[in-house]
């Protein structure tokens, strides 16, 4: 794990916590108003006004902060998702390689004893290369949660944004509400050409790496 890996994953807990404070702001707001009347006073509409603005400021930045993020990390996510699954397969091949070379040697005389000390070194053998492949998959997850957090803590503005009592007010503080909606329906994200970073992407890579691992296995 380097210092970028590390970064990335902290820049993404980051922007999920300030994603989570923009639905906290908007469900405070939301418990201020009277939603038992059918329409706000004049002083009451100005003040949501001027809250649900910054608010929208507020969110704004961090959709450009992320889009900020995304474009530094591309090459890095991309670098990530293109080699995991082929240092994966290429790892495994050498262990399969390391087993064949091992049991393929002639047997002589203590055949029992021989067998045994076969068995424990191909184990052994097997577990040099047990750490980096754990490392390669660790990475792979760090950012493949990562932009699975970003993206969910961005789109659930989007329902919280519908439970505010918008209906109450003016067209101009219906039309902020309505932004913020439409800003987070598709979500912020830090994907990279080909490839979106998610849980779902961290999972098709490990079964395609897991099926190439047993073709290459049927030739050894």
């Amino acid at each position: 794990m380097t210092s970028t890996d590390a970064l990335f994953s902290g820049v993404c807990l980051y922007m999920d916590g300030q994603f989570q404070a923009i639905r906290l702001e908007l469900e405070a707001l939301a418990e201020t108003v009277d939603k038992y009347t059918l329409k706000s006073s004049a002083a009451e509409t100005l003040r949501i006004n001027l809250e649900l603005r910054r608010i929208n400021k507020r969110h704004q930045t961090i959709i450009d902060v992320v889009s900020e993020v995304r474009h530094a990390f591309t090459p890095t996510i991309l670098i990530v998702h293109i080699c995991a699954a082929f240092m994966i397969c290429v790892i495994s091949m050498a262990m399969f390689l390391v087993s064949a070379e091992l049991t393929g040697k002639p047997n002589v005389s203590c055949f029992h004893l021989l067998f045994s000390y076969r068995l424990q070194a191909e184990g052994i053998n097997k577990l040099t290369y047990m750490p980096y492949t754990f490392t390669v998959l660790m990475l792979l997850f760090m950012y493949s949660y990562g932009g699975t957090v970003v993206r969910e803590s961005s789109e659930a503005i989007q329902t919280v944004a519908y439970g505010f009592p918008w209906y109450q007010f003016d067209r101009n503080t219906r039309h902020l509400v309505q932004m913020m909606m439409v800003r987070a329906k598709y979500g912020c994200n830090v994907d990279v050409p080909f490839f979106q970073t998610s849980m779902a992407t961290f999972s098709v890579i490990v079964r395609s790496a897991m099926s190439y691992i047993t073709l290459m296995k049927s030739f050894l």
